[in-house]
């Protein structure tokens, strides 16, 4: 999987969580941008914590899976 969020042009977080979930993999640039999103908590709407929320537990179960392409 290629990154998909180029400098200057991210997705809206709810597409990026959409792919991450429909592929089941996430980059490890995207997997650290989410992180930053997720520790910035006074700055990130209940909504948008719940949603990555539901990516980190789907990567400690093994349902969502790094991507192998370490080239991001």
């Amino acid at each position: 999987m290629v990154n998909h969020t180029t400098p200057g042009h991210e997705l809206p977080l709810e597409d990026q969580i959409a792919y991450i979930l429909e592929t089941g993999q996430v980059s490890r640039t995207d997997y650290f941008q989410l992180m930053t999103r997720f520790l910035a908590i006074a700055k990130t709407p209940l909504t948008q914590r719940q949603l990555i929320n539901q990516i980190f537990d789907q990567v400690q179960t093994g349902q969502i899976t790094f991507a192998a392409n370490y080239g991001e």
